[in-house]
């Protein structure tokens, strides 16, 4: 049975948040309006580091490297005519208060201040803000509360990136079953949980913060510091916590980050200086509890007998409702890792697809190229489909389906009169859908 729980979990988030549109946004505006570059990451997440390289912290002993614990960041997305934004500002005790002041002052919300090491010295705490509108007004806010820090806004000059680091990194890799990077003489792992994570209805990728966060920083022979956090449900919070502990891993913050993320995660942040085997071993064990994106051997998919195939979804004209559900099928069944794939189908298909559908796809982050259209429904193609889901329609007499499942929705709305209720609703029979394929 396919893994498709955290699907479930997600759908609501979905619908909400794929109405958002990927407004065509000047990033260089808002890197010019924040005073540094960002980076576009995946998901759609335009992202800045804002390391503080200013402070020298140190944690029993250890001189901590900013991209180990010491790294703000703050991270852009489209979101309706604008962005929304969360991010994580590292401050001293000082800086706090006047950061906060303005940055509330211009409508920036903050969602969490606490510490996420003990023993800094100096103390460091870490502010976590959000925020949704104009992405330059906002990105004149952060400019604005950060120059009331010693946060460097002005970028170094580019040194050249290691490509080495005094650890085993192929040994870390296998231990924890992920793939690190080298980032400023750290290993870094961002381990994605698998279920949909959303805040206030918007879908959030694991680049906006998500992401279970593992960073080594070697500190002797054999040894390395270790810190991070792990991004939990309730129900994992002390399985993982104990875990931790019995593997010598030091837990030194337990809280939230966000106010209205669904499913509410809990991050719980880490601290060791010991054998770098050892601590992978803690790592993986502590990993083995939650519900992280465990990527998929090439080739499973075409190992799954008989639960692989075409989905065909079928509507009268096969330019408007079919469209939308083939598009989103497709996009679900990739990040849920499902051998499946959706096509559409027209009974009596127009020669064009619409405008009213190729301009709101767009915002849903979907591509219609200038050449495609409508495609009639052949008959062949409903006996050797998975599935055959006519919408709002029924097959032509003669041309019953056989496929292995036959299903109608009745309910769809027309993509003419309302883009949004119409998909809105085809996303909410694709729950009962993917329950179906995973039982067939």
């Amino acid at each position: 049975m396919y893994r498709i729980a955290p699907f479930f979990a997600g759908i609501a988030g979905i619908a909400l948040s794929v109405g958002a549109a990927a407004a065509d946004i000047d990033w260089g505006k808002v890197d010019q309006a924040l005073g540094k570059p960002g980076t576009n990451q995946p998901g759609g997440v335009h992202k800045f580091g804002l390391p503080r390289s200013d402070l020298k912290v140190t944690v029993d002993g250890v001189a901590i490297r900013p991209t180990l614990a010491l790294g703000s960041w703050i991270g852009f997305m489209p979101m309706g005519t604008g962005a929304m934004f969360m991010g994580d500002l590292v401050l001293t005790e000082n800086e706090i208060e006047p950061v906060m002041k303005r940055l509330v002052e211009d409508g920036i919300e903050i969602t969490a201040i606490h510490n996420h090491l003990l023993r800094t010295s100096p103390a460091v705490f870490y502010m976590h803000v959000g925020g949704q509108g104009d992405p330059v007004k906002l990105a004149q806010s952060l400019h604005a509360g950060l120059a009331l820090s010693q946060t460097p806004l002005v970028a170094p000059a580019p040194a050249a990136a290691p490509t080495t680091i005094d650890l085993d990194t192929a040994a870390i890799d296998a231990g924890l079953g992920a793939k690190g990077a080298i980032n400023g003489g750290v290993y870094q792992f961002n381990i994605p949980r698998a279920e949909i994570i959303s805040e206030a209805g918007m879908a959030i990728p694991p680049s906006l913060g998500t992401a279970i966060a593992i960073n080594f920083q070697p500190t002797a022979a054999g040894k390395a510091a270790i810190t991070g956090d792990f991004v939990l449900l309730g129900k994992e919070v002390n399985p993982v916590l104990k875990t931790l502990r019995e593997h010598g891993i030091e837990v030194t913050a337990l809280h939230s980050h966000m106010i209205d993320d669904s499913p509410h995660l809990f991050f719980m942040h880490f601290w060791a200086n010991d054998d770098v085997a050892k601590l992978t071993r803690g790592l993986r064990a502590a990993l083995d509890l939650a519900n992280v994106k465990k990527a998929k051997p090439s080739g499973e998919a075409a190992q799954t007998g008989s639960k692989t195939g075409t989905i065909v979804f079928v509507c009268r004209y096969g330019s408007a409702k079919s469209i939308l559900a083939a598009r989103f099928f497709n996009r679900i069944a990739e990040e849920e890792g499902l051998p499946f794939h959706a096509v559409a189908r027209g009974i009596e298909p127009e020669p064009v697809i619409p405008l009213y559908v190729r301009e709101p796809i767009r915002a849903d982050r979907f591509e219609i190229g200038p050449e495609e259209k409508p495609v009639r429904l052949d008959a062949g193609e409903t006996h050797d489909a998975a599935a055959v889901i006519c919408i709002m329609c029924k097959l032509p007499p003669g041309q019953s389906a056989v496929a292995r499942q036959s299903i109608e929705w009745t309910d769809v709305p027309d993509v003419s009169d309302d883009y949004t209720a119409a998909r809105d609703r085809i996303l909410g029979h694709m729950k009962e859908l993917m329950v179906r394929l995973a039982a067939t």
